[in-house]
């Protein structure tokens, strides 16, 4: 169920009053994605960073530099680029790559890729449905109507039924009775659900 916003109050709100996706987010309860979407939707220019922080928006408005920071600023920026710079012809840290696989602290055996195309089957799709027509398309956490993108959440957790029934196939995993228990699931809304897996 999308979130339909009138675009003179979302553009009041962004451009008039100068409020960040964020935060007209939290004011109405829903994600700031959902406040994006009808930006582009009701054809609102979008700020970009340079224009978010303009006039008495930005940090450092009203101040300026003392003589002595501009002196240490110029000798610290003189030099440094191409050739000069400390990083020139070094290989990149490469923290992905050091990072990935079973080199993750995060590495469960390598079964995010049966996760997803499992949460991409019809199955899941009609378990997910269920959750949400059972608790109305309301968050079970917050009972806020319109609070944002819903998830059905698994309250006994998708990746330790996985790993309990030793799951690593989706035809495994469509034989599996406890995955689609309409009752392990919950429907929560983005806010909710990050603070349930926090």
């Amino acid at each position: 169920m999308a979130l339909r916003l009138k675009g003179e109050w979302l553009y009041r709100q962004y451009h008039v009053l100068g409020l960040s996706t964020y935060a007209i987010a939290e004011k109405i309860h829903c994600d700031p994605a959902t406040i994006r979407k009808n930006l582009i939707k009701h054809d609102i220019p979008l700020r970009n960073y340079v224009t978010a922080n303009e006039g008495k928006r930005n940090p450092f408005y009203g101040r300026k530099h003392s003589a002595a920071t501009k002196k240490k600023m110029s000798v610290n920026h003189a030099n440094v680029s191409g050739e000069n710079h400390p990083q020139w012809g070094k290989p990149s840290p490469g923290a992905s790559e050091r990072f990935s696989g079973k080199n993750n602290p995060k590495w469960k055996g390598g079964i995010s890729a049966v996760n997803m195309l499992i949460r991409g089957t019809g199955k899941y799709k009609q378990w997910r449905r269920q959750v949400y027509e059972r608790d109305l398309f309301i968050c079970q956490a917050c009972h806020k109507p319109n609070s944002g993108n819903l998830n059905a959440h698994h309250i006994y957790a998708f990746a330790s039924i996985m790993a309990e029934e030793k799951i690593t196939t989706v035809s495994r995993a469509m034989a599996c009775l406890k995955l689609w228990d309409v009752e392990n699931g919950v429907t929560l809304c983005t806010p909710c659900h990050k603070k349930k897996h926090e």
